[in-house]
């Protein structure tokens, strides 16, 4: 952490080019309330990080800045970057100016990526229900209110193809 302190250009420098617009906006916003802002993003190494004399001597690495093996200890799924969530609190003087900020961050990288393969494997699960040759429907139960309804189950129920999963009575 104490290596995180320090120079905001040098931080933001570690932040997904991507995802800096989103950290500005969150300080923007810092600036025009009184209450925590929170905001997501990645981390990423420097672009020269592991190469050899690729750090200037007396230099600090963005690997070193967020811990040593911080980018090796991410599953092995092709990822780079660690996703954080930050909760920043303002400092203010008397006269109501923002000073600074204090922040904390929680590595939300696994839970980005459950995410991820949530959302993928749901996708694949309702092209496979929808192009099923046979009626497929899925109730909530005990009231038996349709949760997904597959075009052949409407065509079979008789019912409008046009609503998008539903049932139409």
């Amino acid at each position: 952490p104490e290596q995180l302190l320090g120079d905001y250009l040098q931080w933001l420098s570690c932040v997904h080019p991507e995802d800096r617009v989103v950290l500005q906006a969150a300080l923007e916003q810092l600036e025009r309330q009184r209450v925590p802002v929170t905001c997501e993003y990645r981390m990423i190494p420097s672009a020269s990080e592991g190469e050899p004399g690729s750090n200037p001597p007396g230099s600090v690495s963005s690997a070193t800045r967020l811990g040593e093996g911080w980018a090796e200890s991410l599953p092995s799924r092709g990822t780079t970057c660690r996703w954080l969530r930050d909760t920043l609190a303002p400092h203010r003087t008397p006269e109501g100016h923002l000073i600074g900020w204090e922040g904390v961050l929680i590595d939300i990288t696994e839970q980005r990526l459950l995410a991820d393969d949530l959302r993928r494997t749901t996708s694949m699960f309702h092209a496979l229900i929808a192009n099923l040759p046979m009626g497929v429907f899925f109730i909530q139960g005990p009231q038996g209110n349709p949760i997904f309804v597959n075009a052949r189950a409407r065509q079979l129920l008789g019912t409008r193809e046009d609503n998008a999963g539903t049932l139409d009575y």
